[in-house]
């Protein structure tokens, strides 16, 4: 795999500018007929998490990045850390999760996969908040086979600790392919000795063989805290990016939830017959997404990994981005098989493989503690433009 000289990332690392860089991606004219090819050679239940998709289909961020977007903290996830009432810090996490899944709905399938991350890639990013605290990320690749992402968000002021290990995996299920992470999801309150087990929804693309080409998300959302006995079911199995659910308190269900993840989701409560706005997309506010400048990154950062396939596909060279995503794959072979002829063992540097594993068989990383990525992070912070 070729270096890519300073000067070079110097002048192309203009295409990371965070007010384009997140744009979606267009199918070209020619798009159709690319697709209606690849989707010739799937067979239902095959597992994707591997297959070679057309270009176009490329979102240029790696997955760990992908993961840090869906992640993202926002002010109600900072208020669940000082609320006193158990009910409401479950509905701040609940307005969290659902801010983030606000992102996804969208038409066609044009920049839906992310680059899969390499072994030893890692992605660092930060936001900071209105009240100055400052919320970090650190993810690396930990496995490649099979390909598990481990991550660490923490926010020390107010105590939130979100860490996660997931296992990617997609399968083809005849017009629609559903993709979810796999493994273990924990936030914890710190300041109130509390965690939250997470379990994602999937993320569908759906029309893949007739009607409407579309994404949007399947399966439950499920937020359960044994402390308190609080819990949310919210299920996405809807058309038009519609849900419904509830937050019980143990067996009882108190509150119903419904609406739609590109308008407004509804509080509606059982015993008052209450009802109120828990989430309003239109209204929704960011938070500032703070990734350090491509050019201070290490080599095995996600945006220096893949910069060349970015770049690439930021410019409008399909062919030139498939030719070097190729040359990063077969190089990683490479590395492999060294690995394996010389008996080496390959070990994350920021996470350690515990003795636990998920009831699927997943193996459960942790953060190293005292560990210091060299992610230049506070740099990037103290330039952040805050107006």
């Amino acid at each position: 795999m070729t270096t890519i000289d300073a000067d070079t990332l110097k002048k192309e690392s203009h295409i990371y500018n965070p007010d384009t860089f997140y744009e979606k991606g267009q199918e070209g004219k020619d798009a159709g007929s690319v697709l209606f090819q690849f989707i010739r050679s799937l067979r239902p239940g095959m597992d994707m998490a591997s297959i070679m998709c057309p270009t176009f289909v490329i979102r240029p961020i790696s997955f760990l990045e992908f993961l840090a977007i869906y992640t993202q903290p926002n002010s109600s996830l900072v208020n669940a850390a000082t609320e006193k009432d158990p009910e409401k810090r479950l509905l701040d996490i609940v307005n969290w999760i659902l801010a983030t899944l606000t992102i996804t709905p969208q038409n066609g399938f044009a920049g839906i996969k992310p680059y899969n991350p390499v072994l030893g890639e890692q992605f660092h990013c930060s936001w900071e908040h209105e009240d100055s605290s400052l919320t970090e990320l650190h993810s690396e690749q930990v496995s490649h086979h099979p390909p598990i992402a481990a991550l660490e968000l923490k926010n020390k002021k107010h105590g939130i600790h979100y860490k996660s290990t997931g296992e990617f995996k997609a399968k083809f299920r005849g017009n629609y392919v559903d993709s979810w992470v796999e493994g273990q999801h924990i936030l914890r309150l710190e300041n109130i000795d509390e965690s939250y087990d997470i379990v994602w929804p999937t993320m569908v693309a759906r029309g893949i063989m007739w009607g409407n080409a579309r994404i949007e998300h399947g399966s439950n959302l499920t937020i359960a805290c044994e402390k308190t006995g609080y819990k949310a079911v919210i299920n996405f199995d809807h058309s038009d990016h519609k849900l419904q659910g509830h937050i019980y308190k143990g067996k009882e269900k108190i509150i119903k939830v419904e609406g739609e993840l590109t308008n407004q989701v509804h509080l509606k409560y059982e015993k008052t017959k209450e009802k109120k706005v828990l989430l309003d997309v239109s209204s929704q506010k960011r938070e500032k997404y703070v990734v350090e400048d491509v050019t201070k990154q290490s080599e095995n950062s996600s945006r220096r990994v893949w910069h060349t396939v970015t770049y690439a596909l930021k410019t409008g060279d399909l062919d030139k981005a498939a030719k070097n995503k190729t040359e990063i794959e077969e190089y990683q072979r490479k590395l492999a098989k060294s690995r394996k002829e010389n008996q080496e063992v390959w070990t994350p540097k920021l996470f350690v493989e515990t003795n636990q594993k998920t009831d699927t068989g997943v193996t459960v990383y942790s953060y190293k503690e005292g560990s210091s990525p060299d992610t230049g992070l506070e740099e990037a912070v103290e330039n952040l433009d805050l107006d």
